[in-house]
């Protein structure tokens, strides 16, 4: 999908509001992947952000390539259980795939797919950032990275990468650090995507880094290091901190 497309489709849900056709199809998406969720906690609580990926790709994502970095990871010890986010878009037709750090055997793997149609891969994304060449990834893996039309990392700076933890009056070294390595993860897999990728990101705003960054300098960093902000919901939280950028 073109940029130019992407940026019209939001401009017109911030004049109108999210269509009430879309909220309903993001609701039906939500709950049925969420009476699945067998996981101990999730990053996304309702359908609000399923609705704006929808309505930001003009209201289907039939067919689009998703990549979702720190996805979670849902029931323990192989468990058929996907994650609430990713499943709703493979729900709705997407090619999605999820990353995160748990191990799961092939067989588990397939029975997700069968189950959700949703691809789980687990790769260390801290090693990602610690090791930028990655020498030992191989093709499958870079073709996950390849050609996605959405990236989402909504969940990386809470819980999804393994930091040092510092004294409390080293805090703002360890903040540092972590969005450092956030901004490295992004900044790898941006190079495997065209310009035409929209990014679901998170601001570095989350409860560890109010003391680090004020509101000006969080909104500033984030738009410099990922580029133009298309929609932020920041007038009424609609994210919670959440943005939609192209990188």
């Amino acid at each position: 999908m073109k940029i130019e497309q992407i940026k019209f489709n939001a401009e017109s849900i911030k004049k109108k509001g999210l269509d009430k056709k879309i909220i309903e199809i993001a609701k039906e998406a939500y709950e049925e992947s969420k009476h699945q969720w067998c996981g101990e906690e999730t990053h996304i609580l309702n359908e609000k952000p399923i609705a704006q990926i929808l309505g930001l790709f003009g209201g289907s994502i039939k067919g689009m390539k998703v990549l979702d970095l720190g996805c979670g990871y849902g029931g323990f010890n192989d468990g058929d259980y996907a994650p609430i986010l990713s499943t709703a878009l493979a729900y709705l037709g997407a090619d999605v795939t999820g990353i995160d750090y748990l191990e799961r055997s092939e067989e588990g793997k397939k029975r997700l797919y069968e189950k959700y149609l949703f691809h789980y891969e687990n790769l260390d994304l801290t090693n990602f950032f610690l090791n930028p060449k990655y020498t030992n990834l191989d093709n499958k893996t870079i073709n996950i990275f390849k050609d996605n039309d959405l990236m989402i990392a909504r969940s990386l700076l809470n819980y999804g990468l393994e930091m040092p933890r510092l004294p409390p009056a080293c805090r703002h070294i360890e903040h540092k650090y972590e969005w450092s390595m956030y901004k490295g993860i992004i900044k790898e897999i941006q190079q495997f995507n065209g310009k035409k990728a929209l990014y679901n990101l998170q601001m570095p705003m989350h409860s560890c880094l109010k003391n680090y960054l004020s509101n000006n300098e969080s909104a500033n960093l984030f738009n410099e290091t990922f580029g133009e902000i298309i929609f932020d919901g920041k007038e009424n939280g609609f994210f919670d901190s959440h943005v939609f950028t192209i990188g």
